[in-house]
């Protein structure tokens, strides 16, 4: 009898030892998730703006991105998509902002570049609109230069105030004539 309760106290500490480690690849699997639905709908907002000839902007958040565009009928702009990072999880990962979009930024750095420029430091507040014209050319506000869209996964394992961890990071690059290139797993 002894053995069995011995059998089962090690089979639960392995089973506890194993839902903790699917749980932390599941949430890591959700900042990719997060940087395929920017990068997916930066494409479909570019795309609808070609398809319909119309200017569609793309507004951002920090978890939650909206398309909006004219009705083709009453010229009113009105919403057509949204993606929420809150719905996701369960929001287990809009919590103290564990994955965000960092910031967007006006222009294009070349890959070398890319990798040593100094991101944005904190989750973005507010919005930021992308605007995509019918030739599928991007501009922020009034620069055409191309755009520079940062994520960051935030999470952080070890919360020792000695070892301060950064975040991991990506980052969607817009080029002004609609080429979309991505980096998924930057050191911030």
């Amino acid at each position: 009898m002894i053995e069995l309760m011995v059998v089962l106290a090690v089979l639960a500490m392995a089973g506890a030892a194993a839902f903790a480690g699917f749980r932390q690849d599941e949430l890591a699997g959700r900042f990719d998730h997060w940087m395929a639905e920017t990068e997916g709908a930066v494409i479909q907002a570019r795309n609808m703006a070609i398809d319909e000839q119309t200017q569609v902007t793309l507004k951002i958040f920090k978890a939650k991105m909206e398309i909006h565009r004219p009705n083709p009928t009453t010229k009113v702009v009105e919403g057509v998509f949204a993606f929420d990072l809150g719905l996701a999880d369960g929001g287990a990962l809009t919590v103290n902002d564990r994955v965000c979009t960092y910031g967007i930024l006006a222009g294009i750095q070349t890959p070398r570049q890319a990798g040593s420029q100094t991101p944005p430091s904190d989750c973005m507040s507010g919005s930021t609109d992308l605007t995509f014209q019918a030739d599928g050319t991007v501009a922020l506000g009034t620069n055409l230069t191309g755009v520079t869209i940062w994520i960051a996964d935030r999470r952080i394992t070890d919360t020792s105030a000695s070892i301060r961890q950064r975040p991991r990071l990506g980052l969607i690059q817009v080029f002004p004539g609609g080429l979309i290139r991505t980096y998924d797993d930057l050191e911030g």
